[in-house]
């Protein structure tokens, strides 16, 4: 179990796509991408704060409307060239900001539709577990 650990998530959803324009607004099922993307970290039993770190005001509307804070707009790190390890450690510096320090920074993806509160928790408890500095998920391809 994950005890006295303050985890945010941070959830980096850029506006622009160089295929699918608002690709972070498409509908997944019933909701857009990323809102099923904020719903699975709010399922997480140790996440203490969702952020979403975007550039855009349409995502920042639908974060809103899910209940998330999106505090600021990513100025830097939005364009198709920048790593998003780079868009997270900048909205985890904004993130001090407003929401003072954290322990674990959980950095989420709406284009990652599959990614549970259960996987999330799962992650965690293995990242705490095993005293990692950094974890990656990923999963076969069948």
């Amino acid at each position: 179990m994950i005890i006295n650990k303050k985890i945010i998530a941070i959830i980096s959803a850029r506006g622009g796509s160089k295929r699918i324009k608002n690709k972070n607004l498409i509908k997944f099922g019933k909701e857009s991408l990323v809102a099923n993307c904020i719903n699975n970290a709010k399922k997480s039993k140790f996440i203490d704060q969702i952020i979403v770190n975007t550039d855009s005001k349409k995502i920042k509307r639908e974060a809103e409307r899910q209940g998330v804070k999106v505090p600021f707009l990513r100025k830097k790190y939005f364009d198709d060239h920048s790593p998003v390890y780079l868009a997270t450690t900048y909205a985890a510096n904004e993130a001090k900001l407003f929401f003072g320090n954290f322990d674990i920074v959980v950095q989420l993806m709406p284009n990652c539709p599959f990614v549970t509160g259960k996987v999330i928790d799962e992650a965690l408890i293995n990242f705490t577990k095993k005293k990692y500095k950094s974890q990656i998920s990923f999963s076969k391809f069948i």
